[in-house]
């Protein structure tokens, strides 16, 4: 898998409990303000890895480390603060906030690799869900609704091709 190394400003060293989730957010911004605001700490966020709309990867938090992508978070199986145990991926989107007609075959087809690529560094990473599923009426993500039908994330398509076991 490709992709290059930026190290995000805020991150905390090791892992609160051996992580097991992968978690996916999209940015309602460019690849680009999301990567200059996570090296910047513009925000007090980061996210393991951003993947654009075309399908290119960077790596902000090595897998070793907790990013800060989920906030105010929980699950009914690991427990609450879901940084503690799980990766984040950001995804450039939705569609409409970035001039696509719905998400770009590329991204979909990275998001996959970066998966099996954390799957491959970290075993006990099996499990998968949206931003929106583990923050409920605090955040509209991936599997969450814009109200405009391009921003539709084909999350079964996804599912089928990452091979992972789904957080409701």
């Amino acid at each position: 898998m490709d992709y290059i190394y930026k190290p995000a400003k805020y991150f905390t060293y090791g892992w609160g409990k051996k992580p097991v989730l992968i978690v996916v957010h999209w940015v309602a911004g460019s690849f680009n303000s999301c990567i200059r605001t996570f090296e910047e700490g513009l925000r007090q966020a980061s996210a393991h890895f951003v993947i654009s709309k075309n399908g290119d990867v960077v790596q902000m938090v090595d897998l070793k480390n907790r990013a800060w992508h989920a906030g105010k978070s929980e699950t009914k199986d690991f427990g609450p603060y879901c940084n503690n145990y799980s990766i984040g991926i950001e995804l450039e989107g939705p569609p409409s906030f970035v001039g696509l007609n719905g998400w770009n075959k590329e991204q979909i087809k990275s998001l996959v690799e970066v998966c099996h690529h954390i799957q491959k560094e970290i075993p006990t990473v099996q499990y998968i869900t949206d931003h929106s599923t583990i923050s409920p009426g605090r955040k509209i993500d991936v599997k969450g609704s814009t109200g405009n039908k391009v921003d539709i994330f084909p999350w079964a398509e996804f599912m089928n091709l990452a091979q992972m076991t789904e957080i409701k």
